[in-house]
């Protein structure tokens, strides 16, 4: 199975050098700096032509922090897709953090997954920056030793896990995988989907782990 990942292709401000497509002002968009649209089509085309699944590199996490080109305050409030006040707010990212507790928020990032897998034929999608979604802490400030406590307790995003459980129900995905730095086991657990072949996996330090169809590969 020969697997590509394409870097966030979303739009994302050309003043912050080092985003890197990471601070995504617009989810339903493919940054024109690389091409049109059909450009990108035409790549995810002709990479399955030659038997290649196709991951996109997905951020939600985090949101880029601008008001006037992205969605932040875009109804004129601070909390329409992010935590309100300082708990929406990334202090070394510099962005906004969704509220994965909001209904609204939940339609609004399960339906970017599923306008990249019509829209533009993508085969599943990495996940950046999980750790921050699965957290409170984000991450930050946290050493992980492999303890039990360190992943489970008051410490976990109850909130942010249930949105990467619902994600792996998402249909017509073949592959999930996590970007993560806690190095918790059990991510590739496989799945019990009925007639579906999808499992998560994860990257630690120094590895990435996949489980597909009862395989590893490290």
């Amino acid at each position: 199975m020969l697997v590509s990942q394409v870097s966030p292709y979303r739009a994302s401000p050309a003043h912050i050098s080092k985003a890197f497509g990471y601070q995504v002002t617009s989810f339903f968009a493919a940054s024109s700096r690389y091409g049109s649209p059909e450009d990108l089509k035409e790549l995810v085309d002709t990479a399955h032509a030659l038997g290649i699944t196709v991951l996109l590199d997905i951020v939600h996490s985090h949101a880029c922090k601008n008001v006037a080109d992205g969605i932040n305050e875009f109804d004129g409030t601070d909390h329409l897709y992010f935590h309100e006040g300082s708990k929406g707010r990334h202090d070394l990212w510099d962005s906004r953090l969704f509220n994965y507790g909001n209904h609204e928020v939940l339609r609004f990032l399960l339906s970017n997954l599923r306008f990249w897998v019509e829209e533009y034929g993508f085969d599943g999608f990495r996940f950046d920056g999980v750790t921050s979604m699965m957290y409170k802490h984000h991450g930050m400030g946290t050493g992980f030793s492999g303890g039990y406590h360190e992943y489970f307790g008051d410490s976990a995003d109850e909130e942010g896990i249930v949105y990467l459980m619902l994600v792996c129900f998402c249909p017509s995905l073949s592959l999930l995988v996590a970007n993560a730095i806690s190095g918790q086991r059990f991510y590739a657990h496989p799945l019990p989907l009925h007639d579906h072949d999808r499992r998560r996996c994860i990257r630690n330090a120094t590895s990435w782990q996949t489980r597909r169809s009862g395989r590893r590969w490290v």
